[in-house]
Order: C-alpha cells, then sequence, then structure tokens
C-alpha cells in the first residue's frame, strides 16, 4: 500500500515538472496578422508566429537626433523581414513618424505598407506607400501599441508579372510584446 502510495506521489510531481514547460508554452500568446487584399487581386491570410523570432513582431524605434534636436519615432510590425524564410509570406507595415498619443493615421505620407506572398503558384506583391496616385491609408493604432488595424484602397498590385493592377488590403494584427528600439 506504501509503496503505490509513494508511486502516485512521484507519479503526481513527475507530471507536474514535465507538463510545466508544455503548460507555459501552451499559454503563451503568438502574434497574429489577417490580411485581406480585393480588387484585381484577391487574397486572404492568417499569419500566426510565435513571440520569440526576431524577424516578426511589433516594435516602437527611436532614430537617432542629434544634440539639441527631438528623437523621431516610427513603429512597425513585420512579418519575416527582408524575407529570410522561404515559402513564407512576408510583410511590412510602417507609420512613420509615429508621434505619441495619437492612434489614428489617415495621410499617405503618415506610413505605408508592403506584402509579398504567392497564390495558385504566382507571385503576389500588393504596395501602399506615398506616391501611389489615388492611394488612400488609414491606420489606427491600440493605445498600448500592440494591436491595430490598416486599410489601404488604391494600392498598386502585381500578381504573376503582370503589373499596374489595383488592389484594396486590409490587415488586422495583435502582438503579445512590443519591442522598443533605440538608435542613438
Amino acid at each position: 500500500m506504501r509503496l503505490a502510495a509513494g508511486m502516485i506521489v512521484c507519479g503526481v510531481i513527475a507530471a507536474s515538472i514535465v507538463g510545466a514547460p508544455v503548460l507555459r508554452a501552451a499559454t503563451a500568446q503568438p502574434m497574429i496578422v489577417r490580411i485581406h487584399v480585393t480588387g484585381d487581386v484577391r487574397l486572404d491570410r492568417f499569419e500566426r508566429f510565435p513571440t520569440d523570432l526576431h524577424d516578426t513582431g511589433c516594435t516602437l524605434i527611436r532614430s537617432y537626433a542629434p544634440p539639441g534636436k527631438p528623437h523621431t519615432y516610427s513603429y512597425t510590425v513585420t512579418i519575416n523581414e527582408a524575407g529570410r524564410h522561404f515559402q513564407r509570406d512576408t510583410f511590412y507595415l510602417t507609420v512613420d513618424p509615429f508621434r505619441r498619443g495619437q492612434t489614428v493615421y489617415t495621410s499617405t505620407r503618415a506610413g505605408r505598407f508592403q506584402l509579398f506572398s504567392r497564390a495558385h503558384n504566382k507571385s503576389v506583391v500588393i504596395s501602399a506607400f506615398h506616391g501611389i496616385p489615388g492611394l488612400h491609408l488609414r491606420f489606427t493604432l491600440a493605445p498600448d501599441l500592440r494591436s491595430g488595424t490598416a486599410a489601404a484602397t488604391g494600392a498598386d498590385g502585381d500578381y504573376g508579372g503582370q503589373v499596374g493592377l489595383h488592389a484594396s488590403m486590409t490587415v488586422q494584427w495583435s502582438c503579445p510584446v512590443l519591442f522598443n528600439e533605440h538608435y542613438g
């Protein structure tokens, strides 16, 4: 009887030790990005990534400023920055300049975003940045900068080598962690 009780206790202790990392990993929140593209190019993406990737996440960047000048800030959301991982979408969004306390940006000079993907074995590029005629952008950031939405109408689209296509894109994201980078 004692032997059986001792084995049960050891089993419970071992299960709690072995199960603890699994439990912690299961509760860690991933970064989530939803992308919807309409117009001449149609595409839906649901991206989910662990928070420990070095090329994926939400980041507030403080840029270098010479002495006596104020620092400028930009806010970025990236997936697979610089396309380091093959067979994975690349996406980046930048709100620049970012202003503390401001959560809505509607000027085409306020930022940009771009998606590189594949659909039906063809390359897809959707671009939304200043200089595209007829482009309208809207960025809405959560006060804690860990989530937000972006929308572009009149964006440029390329699909399988066809250029000059028109697209609209909406993006929603949430990041469990906000990274801070300082340059200078």
